[in-house]
């Protein structure tokens, strides 16, 4: 019974290993696609606060989010 049962436990420890070390490598590589574009900056009468009209890209897969102030 326990030499059926060490490459079982061998192989379960390989595959938590390699999807451990796959996430990592992605994390690294690919870590945050996104990025934020500035398009205008508008300040505020007396100077001290600015309004930023920005436009968000997150790759090739989602569209252009234009983010405007409220």
């Amino acid at each position: 019974m326990r030499n059926k049962l060490k490459p079982i436990l061998n192989c379960i420890i390989l595959i938590i290993a390699v999807y451990f070390a796959g996430k990592y490598a992605l994390a690294a590589f690919f870590g945050d696609m996104c990025g934020n574009e500035i398009k205008h900056k508008i300040p505020s009468p007396n100077g001290e606060n600015a309004a930023y009209i920005f436009e968000r890209n997150c790759g090739a897969t989602t569209g252009l989010s234009p983010q405007y102030p409220s």
